[in-house]
């Protein structure tokens, strides 16, 4: 899934490696938008 490495491409991007700040928002962000899509009827998400 190319969702799963986002959060690893933003970090890298940014520098992050080091504090994993980003990295830590970033897969916040993402678990709060599959867990709302997951909510949502007819949406992808999470079974």
């Amino acid at each position: 899934m190319l969702a799963a490495w986002l959060p690893v491409f933003h970090a890298r991007l940014c520098g992050a490696d080091r504090t994993g700040v980003f990295a830590a928002a970033s897969a916040v962000i993402l678990a709060v938008v599959h867990g709302l899509s997951g909510l949502l009827p007819g949406a992808p998400g999470p079974a």
